[in-house]
């Protein structure tokens, strides 16, 4: 992959979710409305969060933490911030049990 790290940014979903998104609102990168913990990771999953960047990106989907730590956990470090945790109660603990279930992540640094 040609890096050591990859940082992501996550929230948590209206029903608990981790995901990954820069953004605490969608209407910046997604063709979504409003507050990203206001909907659910399947309402999340049918947004197009790709053609705000360019046409080739159409219908790319925002991904969940488990997504992320599945495909990529393995090849490099994950580098996972917590921008509004005040937002999100709980969402240590679920950072914490998400991270659990994945065995073959190579290192994780929370900031």
């Amino acid at each position: 992959m040609g890096a050591d790290f990859l940082e992501v940014d996550i929230h948590l979903s209206k029903d608990d979710v981790l995901v990954v998104h820069h953004d605490p609102t969608l209407d910046r990168t997604t063709n979504g409305k409003g507050n990203l913990r206001d909907y659910t990771a399947a309402e999340l999953k049918e947004l197009d969060a790709g053609s705000w960047y360019h046409s080739r990106y159409k219908n790319e989907r925002i991904p969940l933490l488990s997504e992320v730590l599945e495909n990529f956990g393995s090849e490099v470090g994950i580098l996972v911030e917590l921008k509004h945790p005040s937002a999100y109660p709980g969402i240590e603990e679920k950072l914490a049990e998400e991270l659990g279930k994945f065995k073959n992540v190579q290192q994780v640094k929370i900031r």
